[in-house]
């Protein structure tokens, strides 16, 4: 088809892994990147990055795509608003703005406007060096792990194993809280910056999903309940006994109903018609009416075969063969 392993044609001399089994002590190159051959003049970088969240390295590759720079307005994200760091500084940054500015002008509302962009100015400061600061230890952290890894094909000893393990904690959760940004920042651009119809929608299966949560519940005794391991054992207890075998009535009880069905009874002349060995013609007609192709009818089997039927019709008394009572 084609394709090229595109680390490979990077680094065709140099020798890396992207697993390492600690149970069997073993290294492979199973993780890949592979594209066609056409597309490899557009890479411009690929890099084998450190093992962090899981046992397998990530790899990263950079395609040479021409993209438009698109600006878009700054907005202060909620998430920060659980980081404790950025709420004492935003707290203090309001704090001092209003006890440094408040009489200097004679209106209320030009003060207020005016600390809409100073504070913003200095939320977006802050926000931008915990980013780079957050980068420069995930760098720091890429380094140490891949130096640990290179020294971990040899005979490491525990103790540097367990720092690797330190290490590849930190980073994951590192890379978990940037994942957590760019989900965020995702679902604020699918929701907030679509058109009208989108926010609606949002809007209504938020609702509906409110719309069908159990706040509470009353159980078989008339108590109410309201934690969810009790609205969960209350429904199991529910379904358990819908679902629950009908106990079987005592014979005395059935006895009574089942003489009171009709039950039709065959007539006597008809017995003994049903009871009534059968006869050459009654076989010659069902064979005849038989299907083509299923068992052969008169017609198809030999002439020697069909001279011996009466011969064994006539010497053959057992009541085995009876018409069917159904």
């Amino acid at each position: 088809m084609g394709l090229c392993d595109t680390w490979r044609i990077w680094h065709p001399n140099l020798r890396a892994y992207t697993h390492t089994s600690a149970a069997h002590g073993t290294h492979s190159c199973i993780d890949q990147i592979w594209t066609p051959a056409v597309d490899i003049p557009r890479i411009n970088h690929i890099e084998l990055l450190p093992r962090g969240i899981s046992d397998h390295s990530p790899i990263i590759l950079k395609l040479g795509v021409s993209q438009g720079c698109l600006r878009q307005m700054w907005k202060f994200s909620a998430w920060y608003l659980q980081n404790p760091k950025c709420v004492k500084f935003a707290s203090d940054t309001i704090e001092e703005y209003f006890s440094q500015n408040l009489g200097s002008v004679d209106s209320v509302a030009t003060l207020w406007a005016a600390s809409k962009p100073t504070i913003r100015g200095h939320l977006k400061g802050f926000i931008r060096s915990q980013e780079r600061e957050r980068t420069r230890q995930a760098v720091q952290l890429e380094l140490e792990i891949r130096q640990l890894e290179n020294l971990e094909q040899a005979d490491p000893p525990s103790n540097m194993i367990r720092r690797l393990v330190l290490l590849r904690q930190q980073l994951r959760q590192i890379l978990l809280d940037e994942a957590k940004l760019c989900w965020r920042a995702t679902t604020h651009k699918i929701y907030e910056h679509g058109d009208k119809s989108g926010k609606l929608l949002c809007r209504l299966a938020t609702n509906d999903i409110k719309s069908r949560v159990v706040p509470a519940i009353i159980n078989h005794q008339g108590a109410r309940c309201e934690g969810s391991q009790d609205i969960s054992e209350v429904f199991a207890r529910y379904y358990k006994t819908l679902y629950a075998a009908i106990p079987i009535p005592p014979e005395e009880q059935r006895l009574p109903i089942l003489r009171t069905i009709p039950m039709p009874k065959i007539a006597p002349t008809l017995v003994e018609e049903l009871n009534r060995p059968l006869s050459l013609e009654e076989l010659e007609v069902a064979l005849t009416d038989l299907n083509s192709g299923k068992s052969p009818g008169p017609d198809g089997f030999p002439a020697e075969f069909l001279k011996k039927i009466p011969k064994v019709a006539a010497t053959t008394s057992s009541p085995s063969i009876h018409r069917s009572h159904s």
